[in-house]
C-alpha cells in the first residue's frame, strides 16, 4: 500500500447539511478484488480507513440530494427540516434496536406471540416501521445451529474501507446479510416499492452498500468461522405500517453491484490522491 502525506479531512454532502470525516489516511491506490476472496488480516495503516457511508456520500448524486433538501426546507423551514431529520434519525435508531431484539427472538423460535403484543413494547415513533417489517421477519426460516451476528464492525483488508452491518442471519438455505431500511411517508423509494417496482435501480445506493458489506465479510479473517456469503436482503419498512418489502441482491446482480462499489472506491481515492498531489489536507467535495 502506498500511504504518505498528512491525514485528510473529507467534507461531503451538501452545503445545507454537510458531513465530515477526519483523520482519513492520506492516499491509497486500490487494486481489483473479487467478491469472494481469500480471507486475510487487516494491515496496520496510518490514519483511519474511510467508512462505507463516507464513500457513498462522496460518490452519490449530490445534485438530487440538494434539490430534495431545498424542497423540504421550502415546505418546513430550516428549523422544521432539522427537527424532522432529527426525529427520523431517532426513530430509525429505535427501529434498528427493536429489529435486532426481534430477530434474536425469531432465531430462538420465540416469535409465537401476536403482532399487537410485540408492538405494545415498541416506542411509538417506530411502531409503523416494526408493523411493516414483522411479516418479513416471520417469513424467515432460521437455522438455529448457527449463531446470528448483529451490528458488527467489518473492514475490507485489501480495499481498506470499514463499516458496520445490521445483521447476518443463518437461514435454512444459507447465510444472508440483511440491512433494515426505513421509508418515510412520501419517500420515492417507498412509493416505488409500494407500486410493485422492486428493481434495484429504484433503491439508489442501497445495493452498492450491500455489496460493500458482503465483500468485506467474505475477505475478513474476523469471520473465518462463517461461510462466505453470496446474497443480501434489503428490508424496507414503511412508516405507514403497510407490509414491507424484501429485495434480494444475489448472483449477477450482486456481482454488478460489487463492480459499482469498486468504482466508487476508486473514485473516492482519486479525489483524495489528487488533493494530496496539490498539498491539500482538506478535501472539500460538498455541493
Amino acid at each position: 500500500f502506498r500511504m504518505s502525506g498528512s491525514l485528510k479531512t473529507i467534507c461531503y454532502g451538501t452545503t445545507i447539511m454537510p458531513s465530515t470525516s477526519k483523520g482519513i489516511m492520506a492516499r491509497f491506490q486500490p487494486g481489483d478484488v473479487p467478491l469472494t476472496y481469500a480471507r486475510s488480516t487487516t494491515p496496520t495503516v496510518v490514519g483511519k480507513m474511510p467508512s462505507i457511508s463516507a464513500i457513498l456520500g462522496v460518490t452519490s448524486d449530490k445534485v438530487a440530494l440538494k434539490r430534495w433538501q431545498e424542497m423540504m426546507i421550502k415546505n418546513m423551514g430550516m428549523a422544521g427540516f432539522r427537527k424532522w431529520m432529527g426525529a427520523r434519525v431517532s426513530s430509525g435508531t429505535k427501529f434498528h434496536s427493536a429489529m435486532e431484539r426481534l430477530a434474536k427472538e425469531a432465531h430462538e423460535g420465540r416469535m409465537g406471540r401476536s403482532d399487537e403484543s410485540i408492538l405494545a413494547e415498541i416506542d411509538r415513533s417506530a411502531v409503523g416501521y416494526i408493523r411493516s417489517a414483522l411479516p418479513i421477519l416471520r417469513s424467515l426460516r432460521m437455522n438455529r445451529e448457527i449463531e446470528p451476528l448483529f451490528e458488527r464492525k467489518l473492514v475490507h483488508p485489501t480495499l481498506l474501507y470499514q463499516g458496520r452491518f445490521d445483521a447476518v442471519l443463518p437461514l435454512e438455505d444459507g447465510l444472508v446479510l440483511i440491512d433494515w431500511k426505513t421509508s418515510s411517508a412520501n419517500s420515492s423509494i417507498g412509493n416505488a416499492l409500494q407500486k410493485g417496482e422492486n428493481s434495484l435501480d429504484k433503491l439508489y445506493s442501497y445495493p452498492s452498500q450491500m455489496a460493500a458489506y458482503v465483500g468485506a465479510f467474505n475477505a475478513s479473517i474476523d469471520f473465518n468461522q462463517y461461510a462466505q456469503i453470496d446474497r443480501a436482503y434489503i428490508v424496507v419498512a414503511h412508516e405507514n405500517g403497510i407490509e414491507g418489502n424484501l429485495v434480494e441482491v444475489k448472483g449477477e446482480e450482486l456481482e454488478k453491484e460489487w463492480i459499482d462499489w469498486k468504482n466508487r472506491v476508486n473514485s473516492f481515492w482519486k479525489f483524495v490522491n489528487d488533493s494530496d498531489d496539490r498539498g491539500e489536507n482538506t478535501v472539500d467535495l460538498r455541493y
